[in-house]
């Protein structure tokens, strides 16, 4: 993108190979052609995450279901710039409901939180910051299966991908 715009693929839950054999071919096709890749944990398997850093730089933090060699590479929480915003990631706890505030209230004031665990896309502002879950690519809570494109510029702007 131009003008120091950028994209960042965000996926997340993943859950290979407990729920998906492999990541889906569209999902890599996605991720080959942006800036960042951002996972949001329960990759499952180390494999996954080998995988992304073949297409694109990865930011990661590790799930409740992620391997052991993954919970002590990857963080808890994970904050960092870039086109000029600050962005926090974290996997998430306990029950869908309140997951959202329970994050932000972890990571404070960014500019965009990215979060998983719950299955559950989800988008929302709360006091200048957008909150946003990917879903799942191995399977959301509804039954459907997704992961998202985010760009970074003037605005934000973020693209559900439905699998």
């Amino acid at each position: 993108m131009k003008d120091g715009s950028r994209v960042i693929g965000v996926i997340g839950d993943t859950h290979v190979p407990e729920r998906l054999i492999r990541l889906p071919t569209q999902v890599l096709e996605v991720l080959s052609r942006v800036d960042l890749i951002v996972h949001t944990g329960d990759f499952t398997d180390h494999a996954v995450f080998e995988e992304l850093t073949s297409l694109a730089p990865v930011k990661a933090v590790h799930g409740n279901m992620d391997d052991t060699y993954l919970s002590i590479l990857l963080p808890e929480t994970e904050t960092f710039e870039m086109a000029g915003r600050r962005i926090g990631l974290i996997h998430g706890w306990g029950p869908r409901n309140g997951l959202s505030r329970r994050v932000l209230s972890r990571l404070g004031m960014v500019d965009v939180l990215i979060y998983g665990h719950s299955h559950e896309p989800h988008k929302e502002w709360v006091n200048g910051s957008l909150l946003i879950n990917p879903g799942s690519c191995a399977g959301n809570v509804d039954g459907s299966r997704s992961f998202l494109v985010l760009e970074l510029g003037e605005t934000i702007k973020t693209t559900p991908v439905k699998l």
